[in-house]
């Protein structure tokens, strides 16, 4: 009964992401367990949700860089973590063929932190 009453145990996102995600089949081209090792980049991005004094965090990338698993991997972390009201936003623009009308440098991802 005693660990019912223990604190979580408390993760940084990047170490949620590694511990918890899988990729599905479906939609991803190296489906199983989520490794930093693929995207280092990503650890940076992951764990700056985390620190007190960051607001906002803009990422400027080029397309199929994992943009969209780091958002879902925030999303994951959040629901476990910190529990609340969430809102997720993706600029998915897109012409009849499915090709993005953006040029590359345009591709983004910006995430706004709650207080």
């Amino acid at each position: 009964w005693r660990s019912a009453i223990q604190p979580p145990e408390r993760y940084l996102p990047s170490e949620w992401a590694e511990r918890f995600r899988v990729l599905p089949n479906a939609v991803s081209a190296e489906p199983g367990k989520y490794r930093l090792a693929r995207t280092p980049y990503a650890r940076g991005i992951l764990d700056a949700v985390v620190e007190t004094a960051v607001e906002e965090i803009w990422v400027v990338a080029g397309t199929q860089v994992g943009k969209t698993t780091i958002q879902e991997n925030l999303l994951g972390y959040w629901a476990e973590a910190d529990p609340g009201p969430c809102l997720s936003r993706q600029n998915l623009r897109r012409r009849q063929g499915g090709a993005d009308d953006r040029p590359p440098s345009q591709d983004r991802l910006h995430l706004r932190l709650h207080g």
